[in-house]
């Protein structure tokens, strides 16, 4: 790593390696660092619940760039290691594994995680976030053999109910909302899927509420029983604000940002899932969770520390 202060990324999502592509894009010339919790290299969330699950892509297609990519282009990629501290004063970052990191601009870029289920017997259900998650997923769903019940009826419960139901298996769809995707859609493309999934053999069962997941079987609020040897729970996600809360920065829903992508601290910067940031469509604060959003956000800062600072208004 360079010894000049630079750009340090915290998180390897779609958001943190935009921001050093971008940088680099557009002729910064100091350190730039990207720090990954996981152990793999940045890699596409949207086909793990894909193609990926239904077999028809291989896991080392999902990654954004060839590990050459980074060493060409001069970013210095840190795996397997968390931050544990911001120290602001200093403008220093702190890693699990021992040691510092200095920066002149710290970019926050540690997106959110699965909102866990609150029942009895949490800990047989699975999640999809990661890559190690959907590798887990995809085997358990080949094994499965007396059913699948999926718990949440957003984008990812439905993706895996119909990577299940390519997969031949029987399918419950158990959502305590009155309609599919009501964070996300209108009524009518709530609809739309309802009958599509139905169709496709999918049990969907709305304003039904699971209280209780045994290792063949989710017990449902009224009663009924759903036998399942395969749970898995689609229920939201929370972002990562704790690093940012522990250093002193504002957080509510997400990261609190400007129309810059910056925090009260002018020198750090949250983007992607955990960013909290004015939305002129929203008509106030919004906090996203799309790769475009991502993308959009990553350029922005971008523009911001080569000195050529755009708001972020782009359309979600």
């Amino acid at each position: 790593m360079g010894t000049e202060p630079g750009v340090v990324i915290v998180g390897g999502g779609q958001a943190g390696l935009e921001a050093a592509a971008g940088l680099r894009t557009q002729g910064y010339e100091g350190t730039v660092t990207l720090i990954c919790e996981e152990p793999h290299a940045p890699y596409q969330r949207p086909p793990l619940s894909k193609d990926f699950l239904n077999g028809k892509q291989e896991v080392d297609r999902v990654f954004l760039r060839a590990l050459a990519y980074y060493e060409k282009q001069r970013i210095d990629l840190i795996l397997d290691e968390r931050v544990t501290e911001i120290n602001a004063g200093a403008k220093l970052v702190h890693l699990a594994g021992g040691g510092t990191v200095p920066y002149a601009h710290l970019i926050l870029a540690v997106g959110a995680r699965n909102r866990l289920l609150p029942a009895p017997g949490a800990e047989n259900v699975l999640y999809l976030r990661s890559i190690d998650e959907a590798v887990t997923l995809k085997q358990r769903l080949a094994e499965a053999r007396q059913g699948v019940a999926v718990i949440g009826g957003g984008f990812i419960g439905l993706e895996v109910a119909a990577a299940a139901r390519i997969a031949g298996k029987p399918v419950t769809v158990i959502e305590a909302a009155p309609r599919l995707m009501a964070r996300a859609v209108s009524p009518v493309l709530s609809n739309f899927f309802l009958d599509l999934h139905r169709a496709q053999g999918t049990e969907v069962l709305l304003n039904t509420v699971a209280i209780e997941v045994r290792p063949d079987a989710v017990m449902l609020e009224n009663g009924r029983r759903i036998a399942a040897d395969l749970v898995v729970a689609g229920i939201g996600v929370l972002p990562n604000v704790e690093l940012a809360r522990a250093a002193g920065l504002e957080v509510n829903d997400g990261i609190m940002v400007d129309e810059y992508m910056r925090t009260i601290d002018p020198a750090i910067f949250a983007i992607g899932d955990c960013a909290d940031h004015p939305n002129v469509f929203a008509g106030g604060r919004a906090r996203l969770e799309s790769v475009q959003n991502a993308v959009d956000q990553a350029r922005c800062v971008a523009r911001v520390i080569m000195g050529q600072p755009e708001p972020y208004c782009d359309v979600p």
